[in-house]
């Protein structure tokens, strides 16, 4: 996870049995396997140590599904991770998996946000006009059941398969190979639920990944950015300079102002700029003090000109426009 700078990694088919979470060396691993018989499935989730504080609930559903809920940016982030029944299995089977991992993506807040990631073991074709939205133009064409499956329920839940969202070379989509016999497929995908969409910046195949497996690894690239902290905007002031018109405010103002220029102290001095200061301050404290100060709001565009007349005028011009 260190080589590649992973904050999440997700496991299918890990055959590990039984359920819960352990640390590894500052990381945290939880994982989702049979609890009797052979072992066989099994999912993890492993979360980086940068984030492993942020994990305060997880849930293991099943052998093919677990799930974990983070705290990120500040937005909660669900994640599940699921290894789906191949598509040789009967109906029945791929029922079952589908109506499970159904209730679990039921039990996400809405305002998570969601990914959905792991095998599907699934070929959901590149029918991006017949799917739009739910799936890109650079799939690959081949389609089975299993796959039909999956953009049904991708297509229910309002999510996209990004995998099929950038164009890459085909050795950095293929997913699955199998050199013996000359195959390769796109059968592991990420699914995002909509407001997640613009903050995923890529999703391709990284090749020479040693993860023991005839899969490879598939990186998701997300940014969640944090929530905006919206200044609030500020109010100006104005000075109620009318009440200088009026006969009792205006003998006030002289008054006071008068006072002040009495008794200053630096207005007859040889230094300029302290005698400015002094007489600015005098005058503008006295206005403030005599007319006080209205609050208006700095977004809204104010014109000295406009007036009740001029929008009277501009009125009458576009009547006689029309």
């Amino acid at each position: 996870m260190e080589h590649y700078n992973l904050d999440i990694l997700g496991l299918s088919e890990t055959k590990v049995r039984g359920n819960g979470m352990r640390e590894i060396n500052g990381m945290k691993y939880v994982y989702a396997g049979v609890t009797e018989g052979r072992a066989k499935g099994g999912v993890g989730l492993i979360v980086s140590e940068r984030w492993a504080d942020r994990l305060p609930s997880w849930r293991c559903v099943s052998e093919r599904c677990v799930t974990i809920r983070l705290r990120i940016e500040g937005y909660w982030t669900s994640i599940i991770q699921v290894y789906a029944p191949t598509d040789d299995k009967v109906g029945g089977i791929k029922d079952a998996f589908f109506e499970e991992l159904q209730g679990v993506v039921d039990k996400v807040p809405r305002g998570d946000k969601l990914i959905v990631m792991g095998d599907f073991n699934a070929w959901i074709g590149n029918k991006a006009e017949l799917w739009k939205g739910v799936i890109g133009k650079h799939g690959e064409e081949v389609e089975n059941d299993s796959g039909r499956r999956l953009l049904s329920f991708s297509a229910e839940n309002e999510m996209q398969v990004m995998n099929t969202q950038y164009d890459h070379k085909w050795i950095h989509k293929f997913t699955w190979t199998c050199p013996g016999r000359g195959l390769k497929s796109i059968i592991d995908y990420f699914l995002v639920r909509g407001d997640l969409r613009k903050e995923v910046h890529d999703v391709k195949v990284i090749l020479g990944a040693e993860i023991g497996s005839d899969r490879h690894l598939v990186l998701m690239k997300v940014i969640i950015y944090g929530r905006s902290k919206m200044k609030r905007k500020e109010r100006s002031c104005q000075l109620r300079s009318e009440r200088l018109r009026i006969k009792e405010g205006k003998m006030t103002f002289r008054g006071r102002l008068g006072h002040l220029m009495y008794n200053a102290k630096h207005l007859t001095g040889e230094d300029i700029e302290r005698a400015w200061g002094e007489f600015k301050g005098s005058v503008l404290g006295t206005a403030e003090a005599v007319c006080g100060r209205r609050k208006i709001r700095s977004d809204i565009k104010r014109t000295k000109w406009w007036n009740g007349d001029v929008e009277d005028a501009v009125r009458k011009k576009k009547g006689a426009y029309i």
